[in-house]
């Protein structure tokens, strides 16, 4: 269910046709949103973030004529968080921003890739 209605809220943002900079600062938005559960807020936030890199990809190959692999980029993201520690979420503080962050280095690092994106866009 929890899954269920993050897909909902991810979805319905990502595909109604916002530039990615519109994209990340709704996902900032839900991030800084305190009425949803936390764990709901931060992976809603990766499933955007993630959705934003993929549409990167696939701009990038299509502008240098490769040909786009999948880019599972959600999915192997939390795989990593909760393999790493299955309360991952709880080492992680939302910045002033509506970014992201955590102290725990293993997931800091996790999350660099994220963080670029939203620096870039």
């Amino acid at each position: 269910m929890l899954i269920k209605a993050e897909g909902n809220v991810s979805k319905s943002i990502v595909s109604a046709g916002k530039t990615p900079q519109q994209q990340i600062q709704s996902a900032r938005q839900l991030l800084l949103a305190t009425p949803n559960p936390e764990l709901l807020r931060i992976v809603s936030y990766l499933r955007i973030c993630c959705s934003v890199m993929e549409i990167d990809y696939l701009q990038e190959a299509t502008e240098k004529g490769d040909k786009p692999r999948e880019t599972p980029y959600f999915i192997s993201l939390l795989k990593s968080l909760f393999e790493y520690d299955p309360e991952w979420w709880q080492k992680c503080i939302v910045s002033v921003d509506g970014d992201l962050k955590s102290d725990d280095p293993i997931i800091a690092e996790i999350l660099q890739p994220l963080e670029a994106i939203c620096q870039k866009h």
